[in-house]
């Protein structure tokens, strides 16, 4: 566990967290300073504060700043999808299009992978074939040549 403080800045003056908070790691701390922001916003509105302008400056035991949240950041997470973004329909339209094309192109690799397996099978039958004439040749005697019929003489 380590010790993260919480300094809210709001654009004039910091506050300094004096007291910290024990947390498991940067992340947490992270997600902790987002939480608080958020709990904050309305604090701040009904205080006259204006949150775009704050943020805290997440510091270690030593006071070395770690990170910083800015509140307006908050904004951009909370925003709805762009309209002119395609909506849900047209989302799901295009992923049904890309996973029929991952299908065709399964599809097709299978049937490429069954012609090289085919294509591999020929090949050994080939090959022993290749190997059993090759035994037998090796195996077999020499014919004798018949007498006087390659006597060395030529015509």
């Amino acid at each position: 566990m380590a010790l993260f403080f919480f300094n809210l800045c709001d654009g004039e003056t910091q506050t300094i967290d004096e007291d910290g908070l024990e947390l498991t790691s940067s992340e947490d701390a992270y997600l902790e300073a987002v939480s608080a922001a958020r709990g904050m916003w309305g604090e701040l509105l009904a205080s006259r504060i204006n949150p775009l302008r704050c943020a805290f400056n997440v510091t270690n035991e030593t006071g070395h700043t770690l990170f910083r949240v800015e509140f307006p950041e908050l904004l951009e997470q909370c925003r709805p999808a762009d309209p002119g973004s395609p909506p849900l329909a047209g989302v799901m339209q295009s992923l049904e299009r890309v996973h029929e094309r991952a299908n065709a192109a399964r599809a097709e690799i299978a049937s490429s992978l069954a012609q090289v397996r085919r294509s591999l099978a020929e090949s050994n039958d080939l090959i022993s074939k290749l190997e059993r004439l090759e035994r037998r040749s090796s195996r077999a005697e020499p014919i004798p040549a018949k007498a006087g019929c390659c006597s060395g003489k030529r015509k």
